[in-house]
Protein backbone atom coordinates (compact mmCIF):
# COMPACT_ATOMS: atom_id res chain seq x y z
CA UNK A 1 0.00 0.00 0.00
CA UNK A 2 2.79 2.41 0.91
CA UNK A 3 4.63 1.54 -2.31
CA UNK A 4 1.47 2.32 -4.34
CA UNK A 5 1.08 5.73 -2.68
CA UNK A 6 4.72 6.66 -3.30
CA UNK A 7 4.41 5.62 -6.98
CA UNK A 8 1.30 7.80 -7.40
CA UNK A 9 3.04 10.72 -5.68
CA UNK A 10 6.10 10.29 -7.91
CA UNK A 11 3.86 10.27 -11.03
CA UNK A 12 2.18 13.51 -9.92
CA UNK A 13 5.55 15.19 -9.42
CA UNK A 14 6.73 14.09 -12.88
CA UNK A 15 3.54 15.37 -14.51
CA UNK A 16 3.82 18.71 -12.67
CA UNK A 17 7.49 19.22 -13.53
CA UNK A 18 6.97 18.29 -17.19
CA UNK A 19 4.09 20.78 -17.52
CA UNK A 20 6.07 23.79 -16.21
CA UNK A 21 7.52 24.71 -19.64
CA UNK A 22 4.02 24.67 -21.14
CA UNK A 23 2.85 27.16 -18.51
CA UNK A 24 5.47 29.69 -19.57
CA UNK A 25 5.73 28.91 -23.29
CA UNK A 26 3.55 31.85 -24.31
CA UNK A 27 5.94 34.27 -22.57
CA UNK A 28 8.98 33.10 -24.57
CA UNK A 29 7.95 35.34 -27.49
CA UNK A 30 8.80 38.79 -26.12
CA UNK A 31 7.18 40.67 -29.04
CA UNK A 32 3.73 39.16 -28.42
CA UNK A 33 3.52 38.30 -32.12
CA UNK A 34 3.00 34.77 -33.36
CA UNK A 35 6.24 32.96 -34.13
CA UNK A 36 4.85 31.88 -37.51
CA UNK A 37 2.62 33.82 -39.83
CA UNK A 38 0.78 31.91 -42.54
CA UNK A 39 -0.64 33.73 -45.52
CA UNK A 40 -2.89 32.23 -48.17
CA UNK A 41 -1.52 32.72 -51.67
CA UNK A 42 -4.28 32.51 -54.26
CA UNK A 43 -5.32 33.54 -57.75
CA UNK A 44 -6.26 36.93 -56.30
CA UNK A 45 -2.65 37.28 -55.10
CA UNK A 46 -1.38 36.70 -58.65
CA UNK A 47 -0.72 32.95 -58.64
CA UNK A 48 -1.53 31.75 -62.17
CA UNK A 49 -3.19 28.48 -61.16
CA UNK A 50 -4.20 26.78 -57.91
CA UNK A 51 -2.76 23.32 -58.63
CA UNK A 52 0.80 23.62 -57.33
CA UNK A 53 3.08 20.62 -57.86
CA UNK A 54 6.34 21.94 -56.42
CA UNK A 55 7.67 24.92 -54.45
CA UNK A 56 11.28 25.98 -53.89
CA UNK A 57 13.02 29.02 -52.48
CA UNK A 58 16.12 30.00 -54.46
CA UNK A 59 19.38 31.46 -53.13
CA UNK A 60 18.13 34.99 -53.85
CA UNK A 61 15.02 34.44 -51.70
CA UNK A 62 12.43 34.12 -54.47
CA UNK A 63 9.70 31.49 -54.09
CA UNK A 64 9.03 29.44 -57.23
CA UNK A 65 5.76 27.57 -57.83
CA UNK A 66 5.24 24.82 -60.42
CA UNK A 67 1.67 24.94 -61.76
CA UNK A 68 -0.41 23.73 -64.72
CA UNK A 69 -0.36 27.30 -66.04
CA UNK A 70 3.32 28.15 -66.03
CA UNK A 71 6.17 28.77 -63.65
CA UNK A 72 5.40 31.39 -60.98
CA UNK A 73 8.08 33.44 -59.19
CA UNK A 74 7.06 35.31 -56.03
CA UNK A 75 9.22 38.10 -54.58
CA UNK A 76 7.17 38.47 -51.40
CA UNK A 77 4.89 41.09 -52.96
CA UNK A 78 4.23 40.24 -56.61
CA UNK A 79 4.17 37.26 -58.94
CA UNK A 80 5.97 36.97 -62.25
CA UNK A 81 4.52 34.19 -64.40
CA UNK A 82 6.71 32.52 -67.01
CA UNK A 83 4.64 30.88 -69.75
CA UNK A 84 5.30 29.08 -73.00
CA UNK A 85 5.35 31.33 -76.06
CA UNK A 86 5.57 29.14 -79.20
CA UNK A 87 7.47 31.71 -81.26
CA UNK A 88 9.92 32.69 -78.50
CA UNK A 89 12.60 30.06 -77.83
CA UNK A 90 13.74 31.93 -74.71
CA UNK A 91 10.50 31.01 -72.92
CA UNK A 92 9.59 27.84 -71.05
CA UNK A 93 8.84 24.80 -73.27
CA UNK A 94 5.43 24.01 -71.72
CA UNK A 95 3.01 25.56 -69.22
CA UNK A 96 2.50 22.30 -67.28
CA UNK A 97 5.38 22.39 -64.78
CA UNK A 98 6.07 19.27 -62.71
CA UNK A 99 9.23 20.07 -60.76
CA UNK A 100 11.66 22.91 -60.02
CA UNK A 101 15.28 22.59 -58.89
CA UNK A 102 18.06 25.13 -58.25
CA UNK A 103 21.49 23.70 -59.00
CA UNK A 104 24.77 24.56 -57.28
CA UNK A 105 25.49 27.21 -59.95
CA UNK A 106 22.25 29.07 -59.29
CA UNK A 107 20.43 27.93 -62.43
CA UNK A 108 16.74 27.04 -62.02
CA UNK A 109 15.89 23.75 -63.76
CA UNK A 110 12.25 23.32 -64.72
CA UNK A 111 10.70 19.93 -65.56
CA UNK A 112 7.60 20.10 -67.75
CA UNK A 113 5.33 17.79 -69.72
CA UNK A 114 7.20 18.88 -72.85
CA UNK A 115 10.84 18.79 -71.90
CA UNK A 116 13.39 20.28 -69.63
CA UNK A 117 14.27 23.95 -69.21
CA UNK A 118 17.11 25.83 -67.58
CA UNK A 119 16.38 29.36 -66.36
CA UNK A 120 19.33 31.74 -66.16
CA UNK A 121 18.53 34.33 -63.47
CA UNK A 122 21.19 36.71 -64.82
CA UNK A 123 19.78 36.74 -68.37
CA UNK A 124 16.15 36.17 -67.30
CA UNK A 125 15.73 33.61 -70.08
CA UNK A 126 15.18 29.91 -70.59
CA UNK A 127 17.13 27.30 -72.52
CA UNK A 128 14.94 24.45 -73.74
CA UNK A 129 15.91 20.78 -73.89
CA UNK A 130 13.20 19.29 -76.12
CA UNK A 131 12.64 17.81 -79.55
CA UNK A 132 12.88 20.46 -82.23
CA UNK A 133 10.50 20.87 -85.16
CA UNK A 134 13.15 19.34 -87.43
CA UNK A 135 13.16 16.16 -85.35
CA UNK A 136 16.62 16.76 -83.87
CA UNK A 137 16.72 15.22 -80.42
CA UNK A 138 18.04 17.51 -77.75
CA UNK A 139 16.52 15.15 -75.22
CA UNK A 140 15.86 11.45 -75.58
CA UNK A 141 12.34 10.40 -76.70
CA UNK A 142 9.73 10.97 -74.02
CA UNK A 143 9.77 14.62 -73.08
CA UNK A 144 7.80 14.33 -69.81
CA UNK A 145 10.28 15.20 -67.05
CA UNK A 146 9.15 14.59 -63.47
CA UNK A 147 12.17 14.96 -61.19
CA UNK A 148 15.52 16.72 -61.01
CA UNK A 149 18.36 16.15 -58.60
CA UNK A 150 22.06 16.99 -58.40
CA UNK A 151 24.55 14.56 -56.91
CA UNK A 152 27.59 15.47 -54.78
CA UNK A 153 29.81 15.78 -57.85
CA UNK A 154 27.47 18.32 -59.49
CA UNK A 155 25.99 15.90 -62.04
CA UNK A 156 22.32 16.50 -62.80
CA UNK A 157 19.86 13.58 -62.99
CA UNK A 158 16.33 13.65 -64.39
CA UNK A 159 13.40 11.27 -63.90
CA UNK A 160 11.20 10.91 -66.98
CA UNK A 161 7.84 9.44 -67.85
CA UNK A 162 8.94 7.06 -70.63
CA UNK A 163 12.70 7.31 -71.01
CA UNK A 164 13.91 6.21 -67.56
CA UNK A 165 16.59 8.19 -65.77
CA UNK A 166 18.65 10.73 -67.69
CA UNK A 167 22.08 12.01 -66.73
CA UNK A 168 23.41 15.29 -68.14
CA UNK A 169 26.82 14.22 -69.46
CA UNK A 170 28.72 17.47 -69.17
CA UNK A 171 29.13 20.11 -66.53
CA UNK A 172 29.23 22.54 -69.45
CA UNK A 173 25.96 24.46 -69.13
CA UNK A 174 25.52 24.43 -72.91
CA UNK A 175 25.70 20.65 -73.15
CA UNK A 176 22.70 18.86 -74.63
CA UNK A 177 24.01 15.32 -74.28
CA UNK A 178 22.37 12.85 -71.91
CA UNK A 179 23.01 9.29 -70.79
CA UNK A 180 19.85 7.20 -70.57
CA UNK A 181 19.34 4.50 -67.97
CA UNK A 182 16.44 2.26 -68.97
CA UNK A 183 14.77 0.14 -66.33
CA UNK A 184 13.29 -3.33 -66.76
CA UNK A 185 9.94 -2.15 -65.40
CA UNK A 186 7.88 0.69 -66.90
CA UNK A 187 10.09 3.75 -66.99
CA UNK A 188 7.83 6.08 -65.03
CA UNK A 189 10.28 7.87 -62.76
CA UNK A 190 8.44 10.41 -60.64
CA UNK A 191 11.09 10.83 -57.91
CA UNK A 192 14.79 10.04 -57.81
Amino acid sequence: MLNSVSNNFLCLIIIFVSSIPALFAQNLNKTNYPLYNFENISLESGLSQTSVFDIIQDKQGFLWFATQDGLNRFDGYNFTVFRHEPLDTNTISDNFVNRIYEDSNGFIWVATNNGLNRFDPRKQSFKRYTKTNTGELLLQPGNDIHDIIEDNSGTLWFGTHNTGVLQLLSKNINSKKFNTFKLSCPDYIYRI
